[in-house]
This record gives C-alpha cells, sequence and structure tokens, in this order.
C-alpha cells in the first residue's frame, strides 16, 4: 500500500512538473491520456476522444448518457457535450434528471486536462471550459469534433 501511495504521489510530481515546461514532450504528456481531452494533438486524438468517437459513430447514445456518471471528468465532461448536442438534434432524448446532470458537470469544479494543437496545455475546471467567454478552444474544439461525427 505505501509503495502505491509512493509511485502515485511521484508520478503525480511529475506530471506537475512536466505541465511546467514550456516545451512539453506529447508522448510524456499522454502517459495521462485518460484523463486528457485532446482533439488534434500529434495528428490524433487522445484516448478519452477516441473512445466517445467510436461511441458516437456506433450510435451508443445510451451508454454515452451512462458515461456522465463516470468517476473521469474528461469522460464527465465530453459526455455532458455530447448528450447536449445528440438531444438537440433529437438523436436521443434527456429527462429532467439527465438535463440537471449536464448542469452539475458544467458548473463542476473537477479538472480537465485539456491539450490542444501540440501547444495549448491547461489543466482547469470543467465549468471554465463551459463558461469562460475569452478562452473558448476546447469548448470550440468540443463542438467542431462533435459537429463533424454526430449524425
Amino acid at each position: 500500500m505505501k509503495k502505491t501511495i509512493l509511485i502515485m504521489t511521484v508520478l503525480l510530481f511529475s506530471f506537475y512538473q512536466m505541465i511546467g515546461q514550456n516545451n512539453v514532450n506529447s508522448s510524456q504528456f499522454f502517459k495521462a491520456r485518460d484523463t486528457i481531452i485532446c482533439f488534434n494533438c500529434s495528428s490524433e486524438q487522445s484516448t478519452t476522444v477516441k473512445k466517445f468517437t467510436e461511441l458516437i459513430l456506433d450510435k451508443k447514445y445510451l451508454e454515452i448518457k451512462k458515461l456522465m456518471q463516470s468517476g473521469n471528468a474528461a469522460e464527465r465532461f465530453l459526455a455532458a457535450v455530447a448528450c447536449q448536442k445528440a438531444s438537440s438534434r433529437k438523436l436521443i432524448y434527456l429527462t429532467k434528471d439527465d438535463e440537471k446532470k449536464i448542469s452539475e458537470i458544467f458548473n463542476s469544479q473537477s479538472l480537465i486536462y485539456a491539450y490542444s494543437n501540440d501547444t495549448y496545455i491547461q489543466i482547469k475546471p470543467i465549468k471554465f471550459y463551459v463558461h469562460n467567454r475569452e478562452d473558448r478552444i476546447i469548448w470550440a474544439q468540443a463542438q467542431r469534433w462533435l459537429d463533424k461525427i454526430l449524425k
């Protein structure tokens, strides 16, 4: 148990130290891929975005809806964005509870690791990515991504 805690502490420290660098090596950054949202990093998507792309292309909207309950903040964010967009296109029906959950996610302080175009790196709360009027990169990329694949 102590060994696991020590390893996790070292990894977490290494991750934060790596983010603080100006020239972050993308292969190092992707060690935490399951918690990163990236729509175009080194010509590919992060693991989480790939997962959602497959679910959307396979029209597994109920599975996406269930991911709003995930313990992974990146999955919750993408699930909420995808469900909201799918609902607006009449591909799924959202209950009042679903809409409430989306609102909770969009106002969450849970941190998301966002990486864009191999240069833009941020660790911010979900609320920042949804409501910030000055920095809309991740929100805009999410909307463009969904516009391309959600049919």
